[in-house]
């Protein structure tokens, strides 16, 4: 009829407005007759008989849109002409008809619905337009044709997320589940379809586990449809990416059969569906993300997974990495995860590839990020060529694969074994790229990356790092917002200032004035690092200047009253270093160290204590320093520093005090304040330095007549005899001195006469030493000047020696 030519007078009588309403409703019939036949649709588009039938379904006359939107259904339910359908507007006749309550017509629109769904642009206006209720109604249609069409239009409309909400509160799912149950493959394979593109939210993944869809879905894996396999795999794949439903999906059976399909697959002889196998490796995925699923997978599924390295399917060998890449989330898989030979399938999936999407490269490198927290295991990873890819992956446009690598890196950083190779290997400029990012996450891991292999302070390491501009990228986040990043460059200043050769670059490039940000920061550790860096810089004279001139030595006294023991600590070291430069001590006279100082010395730490008495020590050389030590009351904390256990304090306590005792005023507070009993106990002690420093100290305090009477009642006579017999010369010295003194007032030279101090007198005038001959003299001249004393004096055979010494032999 078409070939007679008919067409032409039924559409001209179909568009006419002249002819007679019952004529116009036959032409319109007739053409939807036509319309049944798919070989005519091709014509009716070209002829434009679509347009005109799409128009007539909005004619006044029911009959005529009745008519009209019979003949688009017809012509919608061809595939090859969907797309000008839906451009044309072909959809809303459909639905026309959709909206009908005659189950006839609704079950000749099913089909074209079905085609037009498969249409993106049709998809929301199916679901919103009245074409959702009746694809609904008929899942569960005695025809499986039907149900088949309903199942499949619903996985369409189910594509689109919008159209989630709209397919929940109608009664599609509960239907779905219940087409799982179908003898038909094709209404199982299509209602599993479905299923599974809804189950990719969340909650409606719930909903379908409440229905009851997993016994159903779970024996589907192993039918022998592959599609139907593939439709269940998927949607089983999708139910387990919510780690709530795992434990219940498990239980329910679910991971004998998904391993049997996964390791059915490696069987080169098997005719395993490719794209099921990526589905079950998937699922296998997003169980491997819950702890507590990986111990029964790394027992079963392991040797599997690290199979498919050689598997004929690239994509899944890629799915196999990604579960293994959750499996290295766990320290305890580690070691099985290295013994399975899974080490180089990802190193090899890290190299950037020509695949569009970075998700394997962003699990490769992941996956090497857990290996790298080993601590033998990352050395073993840069040996196996890991850097090459790592060092790559930091171009990479996504930014989650850098985040990845840079953490990666900062693992692998903290072995000594590999700090060298990262720092000589050509790590170094990705990881300044990373430093300067401008995203925190990978500041962060680059700057710690950086930080660790500054650790290697021996060798060339670290001028390396700055030859290569290491320096850059620090300076400017040492003013990042983020604390955890101001921490590690903190760290790695603290570690190049560690190196003296470092300290020239350091002052060149003023870094001082950065580290001295550190010391104001509010970040405990930052600032502990800071002061760190300061003192290791300070080790250097070369730098005191530039500490002094930025200012960091003045914040320092800020810094003396953080809580943190570690910061206390390395502020005491900061300062002895200070203090060990003579040319230091009127700038720390006028900034008022002093307090600080004393409040160091009251802590409780012996580190800080050893440190800061240190400082003391030098900066009492100065007068000025030394009195105004003495009154803000830093002697009596001095003095109870003297009865630490720890043999370093005492020997620095001891030597400090010889300082102090220089000035007039200490002489007497030291006295006054009870510490010559402190004294008489280190003149006692087996190390050597302590009694050498303590007899110094009571030779200086007795040089003031004001002492010498609580002296002698305190018994220190008695023990400079003591010590008088020391073997260290230095000792005698000192002892001698400190008897030449007592003796020189004239009411105790009886007192030291009678304590028998005598004939260690007149031996330490035999002595090598010039000094000791000195004192020892000047002691018996002193104790000659009583007349009681004179005879017992020639007795002791004293005359030969003062003889000897007066002609200077």
């Amino acid at each position: 009829m078409i070939e007679c030519g008919v067409l032409e007078p039924l559409c001209s009588l179909a568009r006419s407005e002249d002819v007679e309403l019952e004529i116009q409703r036959y032409a319109v019939l007739a053409i939807a007759n036509l319309a049944s036949a798919p070989e005519n649709h091709k014509t009716f588009v070209e002829d434009g008989m679509l347009a005109m039938l799409i128009s007539l379904s909005t004619a006044n006359d029911a009959e005529v849109r009745q008519y009209a939107a019979y003949a688009v259904v017809k012509i919608a339910q061809n595939a090859e002409v969907r797309t000008v359908v839906t451009e044309d507007g072909g959809l809303e006749p459909v639905l026309y008809l959709a909206r009908t309550d005659e189950p006839e017509i609704q079950r000749q629109v099913l089909p074209a619905l079905c085609t037009l769904s498969f249409a993106d642009a049709n998809k929301i206006p199916i679901c919103r337009n009245g074409g959702l209720d009746t694809v609904v109604r008929f899942i569960r249609d005695a025809s499986a044709e039907n149900a088949r069409l309903a199942c499949a239009t619903i996985g369409n409309l189910a594509e689109m997320a919008v159209n989630f909400d709209i397919i929940a509160e109608s009664t599609a799912i509960t239907n779905l589940v219940h087409a799982l149950q179908s003898p038909n493959e094709e209404v199982k394979r299509e209602a599993a379809r479905a299923l599974g593109n809804l189950s990719a939210n969340i909650e409606l993944g719930d909903v379908i586990l409440r229905e009851g869809a997993l016994p159903f879905l779970i024996p589907m894996l192993r039918s022998s449809d592959n599609l139907t396999q593939r439709m269940a795999s998927m949607a089983l794949c999708n139910l387990s990416s919510n780690i709530r439903n795992q434990s219940f999906m498990l239980n329910g059976g679910l991971f004998e059969p998904l391993m049997h399909e996964t390791t059915l697959s490696l069987d080169p002889k098997s005719k395993s569906d490719h794209e099921c196998t990526r589905y079950c490796l998937l699922t296998l995925t997003n169980l491997a993300v819950n702890p507590a699923n990986q111990p029964m997978i790394m027992k079963y599924g392991l040797e599997t997974l690290a199979q498919f390295s050689k598997h004929r399917d690239i994509k899944c060998r890629q799915h196999a990495v990604f579960c293994i890449g959750n499996l290295c989330s766990s320290a305890d898989n580690l070691e099985p995860i290295m013994s399975s030979g899974s080490l180089r399938t990802l190193i090899t999936y890290a190299f950037p590839s020509s695949d569009s999407s970075s998700n394997v490269q962003f699990q490769a490198v992941a996956a090497l990020r857990g290996i790298a927290t080993h601590q033998i295991l990352r050395v073993q990873i840069v040996r196996e060529g890991a850097l090459e890819p790592l060092i790559m992956s930091a171009k990479n446009p996504s930014i989650e694969v850098q985040r990845e690598t840079a953490a990666a890196l900062c693992n692998l950083a903290m072995s000594e074994t590999n700090k060298r190779e990262m720092a000589s290997g050509g790590v170094l400029p990705a990881l300044i790229s990373l430093a300067m990012s401008g995203d925190e996450q990978r500041e962060i891991h680059a700057a710690a990356a950086l930080a660790n292999i500054a650790e290697l302070v021996e060798g060339n390491t670290q001028n390396r790092m700055i030859d290569e501009g290491v320096i850059k990228p620090l300076m400017r986040l040492a003013d990042s917002p983020n604390p955890g990043i101001r921490r590690e460059v903190a760290r790695c200043f603290s570690l190049f200032a560690s190196k003296r050769d470092s300290h020239a670059t350091l002052v060149r490039v003023h870094a001082a004035v950065r580290m001295m940000t550190f010391l104001r920061d509010t970040d405990e550790v930052a600032q502990r690092y800071g002061v760190l860096g300061i003192g290791n810089l300070a080790v250097s004279r070369e730098s005191h200047q530039e500490l002094f001139d930025v200012g960091a030595v003045a914040q320092l006294v800020d810094c003396a009253k953080s809580t943190d023991v570690m910061t206390k600590r390395a502020v005491a070291f900061t300062l002895n270093n200070i203090a060990s430069n003579p040319a230091n001590h009127v700038p720390c006279e006028r900034l008022g160290l002093t307090r600080a100082l004393v409040s160091l010395l009251s802590d409780t730490d012996k580190d800080t204590n050893l440190q800061a008495t240190l400082a003391t020590r030098h900066l009492c050389e100065s007068a000025k320093f030394r009195n105004q030590f003495t009154e803000l009351n830093g002697i009596p904390v001095l003095l109870g520093l003297g009865l630490s256990e720890d043999v370093e304090v005492k020997r620095e306590v001891a030597a400090t005090l010889r300082n102090i005792s220089l000035s007039v005023h200490s002489k007497v507070v030291i006295v006054r304040e009870h510490g010559l009993q402190l004294l008489n106990d280190f003149m006692h002690s087996p190390d050597v330095e302590i009694c050498h420093q303590a007899t110094g100290v009571i030779a200086n305090l007795a040089e003031s007549t004001e002492n010498q009477a609580l002296m002698v009642d305190n018994g220190v006579i008695q023990h400079l005899k003591y010590v008088m017999r020391s073997k260290s010369i230095d000792v005698q010295r000192e002892a001698a001195r400190a008897l030449a003194n007592i003796s020189a007032e004239y009411t105790y030279a009886p007192v030291i006469v009678a304590a028998g101090t005598l004939q260690s007198l007149v031996s330490a005038m035999s002595s090598p030493d010039f000094l000791c001959q000195r004192y020892a003299a000047m002691g018996i001249g002193n104790l000659a000047c009583h007349s009681s004393n004179q005879k017992k004096i020639m007795l002791e055979g004293a005359l030969p020696g003062l003889i000897s010494i007066a002609k200077f032999e």
